[in-house]
């Protein structure tokens, strides 16, 4: 079945991983920087549960993970 939505959707989400060779952790990037200037609010993991969160090295730009404090 097919539906035009889901297909313009799956195609510009390609173009978009194509730009930065399928890497997640660059697409990852790009789409925070454009956050940075949309002008759309972002709500960050850390506020969403109010859990205390630290970054991952840079080189896993994608990652946070949990601490028990």
């Amino acid at each position: 079945m097919n539906n035009p939505i889901i297909d313009e959707v799956r195609r510009v989400r390609d173009e978009h991983a194509r730009k930065f060779n399928y890497d997640l952790a660059a697409i990852c990037a790009d789409i925070r920087e454009h956050q940075k200037t949309c002008g759309h609010p972002v709500v960050t993991l850390k506020e969403k549960l109010g859990k205390k969160l630290y970054p991952m090295p840079e080189s896993e730009l994608m990652a946070c993970h949990e601490t028990d404090d």
